[in-house]
């Protein structure tokens, strides 16, 4: 809906103000907000409240996070300060999501390879190596090497 396009863009777009809070990973969607806060009748010398309010992924909602932030001097920004935490506390949330039983991962190693390699059965393959191709941090490249070495081997 409209909303949610426009929340969208406050993360997103280059000159949107919670842009700290975009991931590469999924969509958000969120709102800043910046106040001064009162001290003895007076806006000078009290802080302000930054915050950043928002929902993830925005384009299929499933957790939504407000992050309020006291501050007395720093950074004035809402999307600045509160948006990074609410970013950080949204890419840990999901990768908890994304989770899964280590012997479930082993065993359906298969979904996580590019398209190109699903023909090809891997059952073949140890422990250790299923551990390799689904935990190791390696680039596509390499990926795709190692998973080309294998098929060498086994034709």
């Amino acid at each position: 809906d409209d909303i949610t396009k426009m929340l969208t863009m406050v993360v997103n777009e280059p000159t949107g103000l919670g842009r700290q809070a975009r991931s590469e990973e999924f969509l958000v969607a969120g709102k800043t907000g910046t106040a001064q806060i009162a001290s003895g009748g007076e806006l000078k010398g009290g802080g302000h409240q930054l915050s950043f309010c928002g929902f993830f992924p925005a384009d299929a909602p499933k957790y939504s996070c407000i992050v309020s932030i006291q501050t007395k001097g720093g950074l004035i920004s809402g999307g600045g300060v509160a948006g990074v935490v609410f970013g950080d506390i949204a890419k840990r949330v999901m990768a908890h999501d994304a989770r899964r039983d280590i012997d479930e991962l082993i065993d359906s190693v298969y979904w996580y390879l590019p398209k190109e390699y699903r023909q090809y059965e891997f059952n073949e393959l140890d422990r250790e190596e299923k551990l390799k191709i689904a935990f190791e941090n390696i680039s596509l490249e390499k990926f795709r090497s190692m998973l080309d070495g294998y098929l060498e081997k086994v034709k």
